[in-house]
């Protein structure tokens, strides 16, 4: 549809239907892309409606393509990923679409409607990212997606649906993001987002497991199926940001005034931009409690060992 976005997916008619808002034709610039969706209901009456637009998911298929996909962000949560995606926010020429809940339900389509295939949903991804992609009135020149932390399991799957597409992987030391996880908890750590499968752990194994020690086994999971998949992924590791930014996305260069303005942005807090960013790594260490050291220690730091060993 001109001049809408996919957003999410609506079950009510019995199958899912894409449901569309309407644009403003400016840039994505804010920390995640449920926040794009709340000023595009602000700014339009249209898009306040009970009703929105709502297409077939097969209408996906016919949506041209957008800008170029440039990158795809995977990550571990609470890890600079979302630094990262507003920085690249930061240059005009760049357009951002942090965890965009289509994508997701999209991917975990399956889980609700068996009968979906594989082939099905790479051409829904498709297109769902050039409905993404469409050129805003402001400009942009290529698209970055970051997806939300556990779509990691999902990457062949992602592989197959762009080639050649690089994909990088935003990762840090599990203790500091545990001790994010266990200050303010995500979706990311809600049971059966990662499922038992996914851990590799049973059911019954996975609901004995403390708060820590479930929210350490999702860190370890997702550090072993990066390590699964280390051919396919740019490592960025959280202690070389901002710089290693400019230095590691395959088939993007910056000019010298693009890394001032990707310096300048990375001075501020990633989720609150109207903050100065204050180094928090000591703090979170100092922090950790015997909980969530023991945590780490069972649950993921040895795949975290592993996956440093391959990089």
């Amino acid at each position: 549809m001109t001049g809408a976005l996919p957003f999410r997916l609506d079950f009510e008619a019995g199958e899912p239907l894409v449901e569309w808002i309407a644009t403003d034709g400016s840039r994505f610039t804010e920390p995640f892309f449920e926040e794009t969706l709340a000023r595009l209901r602000r700014g339009n009456p249209a898009n306040a409606r009970t009703r929105r637009s709502r297409t077939p998911l097969n209408a996906l298929r016919d949506v041209a393509p957008g800008v170029p996909l440039a990158a795809l962000i995977f990550h571990v949560s609470r890890c600079g990923s979302t630094l990262l995606a507003q920085m690249l926010a930061a240059l005009p020429r760049n357009l951002v679409a942090s965890e965009p809940q289509i994508i997701d339900e999209i991917l975990r389509l399956n889980q609700r409607v068996p009968e979906v295939n594989d082939d099905d949903r790479i051409a829904w991804l498709r297109g769902a990212v050039h409905a993404l992609g469409q050129r805003p009135a402001d400009g942009g020149e290529r698209l970055f997606v970051k997806l939300a932390c556990w779509h990691v399991f999902s990457l062949p799957l992602i592989q197959r649906a762009f080639p050649g597409v690089p994909m990088l992987f935003v990762f840090r030391d599990p203790v500091e993001v545990l001790v994010s996880l266990m200050r303010m908890p995500s979706l990311a750590i809600v049971r059966d987002t990662v499922t038992p499968g996914q851990l590799g752990l049973t059911t019954a194994i996975r609901d004995a497991l403390s708060r820590e020690e479930h929210a350490a086994a999702v860190l370890g999971a997702l550090f072993r199926a990066a390590r699964e998949h280390r051919d396919a992924l740019v490592p960025v590791d959280y202690e070389r940001l901002p710089e290693v930014v400019w230095e590691v996305i395959p088939g993007c260069s910056f000019t010298g005034d693009e890394r001032a303005r990707l310096q300048a942005a990375a001075a501020f807090d990633a989720k609150n931009p109207a903050q100065r960013f204050t180094p928090d790594t000591a703090a979170k260490r100092k922090e950790a409690s015997p909980a969530i050291l023991a945590a780490v220690a069972r649950w993921a730091e040895p795949h975290y060992a592993r996956w440093l060993a391959v990089l």
